[in-house]
């Protein structure tokens, strides 16, 4: 029996070398060859070396970035769908390993050219709703909070409640519909979902590709915005005036109130956010923006708070991470969205924290290592005397 289990056990994993195999065999003859196709041929685990081989990515994100990429005929996109069908986990993570520059090249061409057929992307992002709307069976994500009023489990009330312990439930995310086809009304759902799916395997995914995914957020907050180049300083400008006592602080600008005057208020400078307008109050024609619903402001957010405080996050990734949350920051100010003001202005906050929390560290090492430095001894003082 124990003899039977391992031969069909050898059996599998013969199947999923020789199907990872052919999937890289295919993907060669698209990409015209990689210098790395023997060595990932000959591998035990081909499926595996092929996410982390950053010769492939390079290739692959260059097709995917060219003009013509994306449409219904593009074999790259056909031999993502096809190897995210194959049902083989480590396929699929080489295809989820490709969602930022997916995104990154359809998100701007969709909301420059609605026309243009980019239904080559739109297989692939169909591809990982459906599954993922076939893992949920379609029910939405349920999270529930208790009742903060009543005592915790680690502590004994003075007065036992007699009301029964209340439980308060809302929708972490809601319900999937199943979709055929990319619809302007549903494009941020379905492009939300594929962002999910890259955060929930965010942890096996190569620091390359979250470095990737940062740098696109930050793109898409700024794109078609006026404040784009100072955008930083915009950021700052805001999170400051949004701690300020009350609004006797004033800063460059007219300053103004939104809801009541408090140390939470949210305060706004318009010149910071001064629209694209020119002097004689005409609208500039500028490059239209990236719509960024909750839909796609949730995932995002996830991302960037594993790239912030996620120990296997490198420096230059925790430096982009906290660049596309500035500018997703001063996005969302601009537009006064109350549900991602809160959580940007706390990534901001946890940002600034981390960083001064690793400069003091630094700063202590770096005073520990000079005082355990052992100093040299002085040699004694000789005095000479004229001799009697």
């Amino acid at each position: 029996m124990q003899e039977h289990q391992q031969q069909q056990e050898s059996q599998s994993w013969w199947s999923e070398i020789t199907q990872a195999r052919a999937r890289i065999d295919a993907l060669s003859a698209i990409l015209g060859g990689f210098p790395s196709l023997e060595p990932l041929r000959a591998s035990e685990t081909p499926a595996r070396d092929l996410l982390g081989d950053s010769a492939v990515a390079d290739v692959v994100i260059s097709k995917l970035s060219s003009p013509g990429a994306g449409k219904g005929d593009d074999e790259l996109c056909q031999w993502m769908y096809e190897t995210y069908h194959s049902g083989d986990p480590e396929l699929q993570s080489v295809v989820v390993r490709f969602v930022p520059a997916i995104c990154n090249a359809y998100l701007p061409r969709a909301a420059s050219k609605p026309g243009q057929s980019l239904s080559g992307f739109e297989a692939v992002l169909l591809a990982l709703y459906s599954s993922e709307h076939k893992i949920r069976q379609g029910k939405g994500i349920l999270v529930t909070i208790p009742n903060l009023s009543q005592p915790s489990l680690y502590h004994t009330p003075r007065v036992p409640s007699s009301s029964a312990t209340e439980i308060k439930a809302g929708y972490y995310s809601p319900s999937l519909q199943p979709q055929e086809a990319v619809k302007t009304t549903k494009r941020a759902a379905i492009v939300g979902v594929a962002l999910d799916l890259f955060h929930r395997k965010i942890a096996a995914m190569p620091d390359r590709s979250k470095l990737e995914l940062c740098c696109a957020i930050r793109e898409w907050a700024m794109r078609g915005c006026s404040w784009a180049e100072r955008v930083d300083e915009v950021a700052k400008l805001a999170l400051l005036q949004a701690i300020a006592p009350g609004p006797d602080v004033t800063l460059t600008g007219h300053v103004t109130t939104v809801g009541p005057s408090s140390s939470t208020s949210i305060f706004v400078s318009r010149q910071s956010f001064d629209d694209d307008e020119d002097e004689d109050g005409d609208h500039k024609e500028r490059t239209l923006r990236i719509p960024l619903p909750w839909e796609l402001f949730q995932p995002i957010l996830k991302i960037l708070g594993h790239c912030l405080l996620g120990p296997s996050s490198s420096p230059e990734t925790r430096d982009s991470a906290g660049a596309a949350a500035r500018a997703l920051y001063a996005r969302a100010t601009h537009e006064i969205i109350p549900e991602a003001i809160l959580p940007t202005r706390g990534l901001l906050r946890l940002d600034e924290a981390a960083r001064a929390a690793s400069l003091a560290a630094a700063t202590a090492v770096a005073s520990a290592s000079t005082n355990s430095t052992p100093s040299k001894p002085k040699k004694p003082e000789v005095l000479l005397t004229p001799g009697k």
